[in-house]
């Protein structure tokens, strides 16, 4: 299994102290869990923070950021700003520990009895004090299958898909995949019980980040003597419909995207979740600089004392809801499960399903009939819920505990992250869209678009022809091949409404990039596929390309989109063909290339975020030999040339030699040989 990378935005997480850790009065048996509100925040703190970059990065990652600068919005906002510490210090030299601190809200959850809770009101910079909600919802269950059915080997894409073919073909997913659109440059967020990515439909999947807001950790697998035996499976179901890939057996739907997992519901008997541990996961999701959120929670059966009725299922009471929606305000797009009640007396969707910038999935069968259990609408001020729906029904997935076995399950739990898959193939072709336009690509796109209702919403989504809503889309990264001539590109095309074949161009630049040379591009022997061949032999040339096409409803694309990321960049010659124009989120120095070299080397340079560099040459006695370049430079991915010569001009002699990049405070040298 691939080793994956956890950490944790120490500055950014909003969990302070956990249930056990609260003092022992405030456990006694009528103590509960509380919302304390409070008054205002130092938005001195935030003209600060919008003018220091410093500050920006310790209260957001650099994703972040770029994704709301793509979003147009304020890269800090007072909802950013830390919980004021004086009230916090108030409350705890009174006794009163926190569980959880909500930046969004301005706001912290104590353990208190009613008494404590009603004498809070009184302080002055409290400005409400109310129950903190508990809700619960059986799990999902085994589908009745005895065993897995046989595959039709003369298909191959029954032999590729295996048992996840149907749930991958009713979301629209096919066609995409085969294109080359596989979710690369996405970040999905996921909120759920517990994660153990020991299978091996993970073994490719990437993870970034983790934590466990309930025992205030790392670990969001089980740990011994903490969690139910339960406890990650239902998070690991979820989220292998997504990530999962073992060919013949199981295909996620976004399969090469990155995820961070937050782990917030509790076990055992039954699912449950408390609200100040989702809004705490949302919080950081952002922190982290995720694109999507997929949370399936869709639960509604609240506790004995509780706060909530079908009547605040009105898009504006449920603290969860609030997050969400200022989780969308901030440039994610959130897609949750529209609920399991629709055999119930609750019925209708639940918090934070019934947000109105929020994506609520409800749950068909294998032949497109709403599934008996998936929660209707309308919410309680009369928008129509759920807004889409996908395979709810026989969804294959992971079981839990075994690193080789699947199984089937049923619940609107699996058609969201099924949804939240077929967002990220759109976001990874069009990373220009904001989080509405591609709820609005879904809605417009989806199979009872003209005639919604509270049972179906807009209907089935297609994953395809949202994608293609708003213009052409191509492969997430292009083929290179070599040869005598120059490098031959290939990428795909694909449009539901046709291709002006006129549009479809390459263009090429190298250094100094100041122009791009046009090259059409011209349909393979696989009709949605395209190729032109940069007339470049000379081995070691590092190129900049980028494509664009037009449908014949006369929408554009641009790919990369040049506005939010770099172009794609090759060395001829080079094995490494092709870098993914990925927002960068991380310093990075290449080796460079040729090395050894005789006359001249390249080696580029990633930057997260705008700084000075400079970039001198050493050699192996540590003298300087050349200042190859100093001056600021912004985001993105730069390419540097040494052509062995001095800061006098002369050559110099064959070595070893040392190439380093300051990067503000931040140093990377690398080593290079020089042969004559």
């Amino acid at each position: 299994m691939k080793k994956y990378i956890v950490f944790c935005v120490i500055l950014c997480i909003t969990v302070i102290s956990s249930p056990t850790s609260v003092p022992a009065p405030f456990k006694q048996d009528k103590s509960a869990k509380y919302w304390v509100f409070f008054k205002d925040k130092d938005t001195s703190l935030l003209l600060k923070a919008r003018s220091s970059n410093n500050i920006q990065r310790t209260l957001l990652s650099e994703r972040s950021l770029t994704r709301r600068a793509k979003a147009k919005i304020e890269p800090i906002q007072a909802s950013d700003l830390p919980v004021s510490l004086k009230y916090l210090d108030a409350l705890s030299s009174a006794g009163f520990r926190p569980v959880t601190i909500s930046r969004w809200l301005n706001a912290a959850t104590f353990y208190l009895t009613k008494h404590q809770a009603d004498s809070l009101q009184s302080i002055p910079f409290i400005t409400a004090v109310r129950p903190a909600e508990h809700w619960k919802s059986a799990p999902p269950k085994p589908a009745t299958v005895l065993s897995l059915p046989k595959l039709d080997t003369k298909d191959k894409s029954s032999i590729y898909y295996g048992y996840s073919l149907t749930q991958n073909r009713l979301t629209g997913t096919l066609e995409l995949h085969k294109a080359g659109i596989t979710g690369k440059g996405v970040l999905i967020g996921m909120l759920d019980t517990g994660f153990n990515t020991n299978h091996e439909s993970f073994e490719h999947t990437t993870i970034i980040a983790a934590y466990d807001f309930i025992n205030k950790d790392t670990v969001v697998s089980n740990q011994s003597g903490q969690d139910a035996v339960d406890q990650e499976y239902h998070g690991s179901e979820t989220l292998s419909t997504i990530a999962g890939y073992r060919e013949r057996y199981l295909i996620g739907t976004a399969y090469n995207a990155q995820f961070a997992l937050a782990k917030t519901e509790v076990t055992p008997s039954e699912t449950s979740i408390e609200e100040d541990y989702w809004v705490a996961g949302i919080e950081w999701l952002d922190s982290v600089g995720v694109d999507i959120v997929s949370s399936s929670l869709g639960y509604t059966t609240f506790s004995d004392t509780s706060y909530y009725t079908p009547a605040d299922m009105d898009g504006n009471t449920a603290l969860t809801t609030i997050a969400a929606d200022i989780a969308a305000s901030k440039g994610i797009l959130v897609i949750v499960s529209a609920g399991n009640e629709g055999n119930d007396s609750w019925y209708i969707i639940g918090a934070p399903a019934d947000g109105d910038s929020v994506l609520a999935v409800g749950a068909i069968d294998i032949n497109g009939i709403i599934a008996s259990f998936s929660s209707h609408g309308p919410t309680a001020d009369g928008r129509i819920k759920p807004d889409v729906v996908a395979q709810g029904v026989y969804v294959f997935t992971v079981t839990p505990g075994y690193y080789d076995s699947y199984w089937y399950l049923s619940g609107t739990s699996f058609a969201c992250p099924l949804t939240a898959g077929a967002a990220a193939l759109i976001l990874s072709a069009h990373p220009e869209l904001t989080p509405m336009q591609i709820i609005n690509a879904f809605k417009q796109t989806a199979s009872q678009h003209n005639n919604p209702d509270n049972t179906y919403g807009w209907g089935l989504i297609n994953a395809l022809s949202a994608a293609t809503y708003y213009g052409p889309v191509f492969s997430n990264e292009p083929d290179v091949t070599y040869s005598s001539s120059g490098s031959l590109i290939k990428t795909c095309i694909l449009s539901t409404v046709g291709l002006d074949s006129t549009s479809l161009t390459l263009y090429y630049a190298t250094a100094p990039f100041s122009n791009y040379t046009p090259l059409p591009l011209t349909v393979t022997s696989n009709p949605s596929e395209f190729s032109a061949l940069i007339p470049i032999s000379q081995h070691g040339t590092f190129v900049k390309l980028y494509f664009s096409a037009r449908d014949r409803s006369g929408n554009t694309t641009t790919f990369p989109n040049l506005s939010l990321r770099q172009p794609f960049t090759l060395t001829t010659g080079d094995s490494s063909t092709h870098i993914n124009p990925i927002i960068p989120t991380e310093l990075t120095l290449s080796h460079n290339y040729p090395n050894p070299f005789n006359s001249s080397t390249t080696f580029t340079l990633t930057l997260a975020y705008r700084a000075h560099v400079r970039i001198t040459i050493y050699d192996a006695l540590g003298r300087k030999v050349k200042i190859l370049f100093s001056d600021m430079l912004g985001q993105g991915t730069y390419p540097f040339r040494w052509e062995g010569t001095a800061d006098s001009g002369a050559s110099v002699a064959s070595g070893i030699y040392f190439y380093q990049a300051i990067v503000g405070s931040r140093s990377i040298t690398k080593k290079m040989m020089l042969i004559r």
